[in-house]
């Protein structure tokens, strides 16, 4: 039995206020359909821990991030 969800189904687990962990480097190798997805969700006030890039600025100019943790 296949128990996997959809990344719409994915997106819906994020809440307000939550911190969330995006993997990647820079533009490389990031889950850039799931961003997609997240950025047509109400959530706000997202804590976000990256090395940047894309997915960072989307989030960003969306208004959902509160907070960014970055390596740089």
């Amino acid at each position: 039995m296949d128990k996997s969800i959809s990344i719409k189904e994915m997106a819906a687990e994020v809440h307000s206020g939550m911190t969330l962990g995006i993997g990647g480097w820079g533009a490389r190798r990031k889950p850039m359909a799931f961003i997609r997805e997240l950025l047509k969700t109400d959530v706000k006030d997202l804590t976000i821990v990256s090395y940047g890039g894309p997915d960072v600025g989307m989030l960003a100019a969306t208004g959902k991030i509160k907070k960014l943790v970055f390596g740089f």
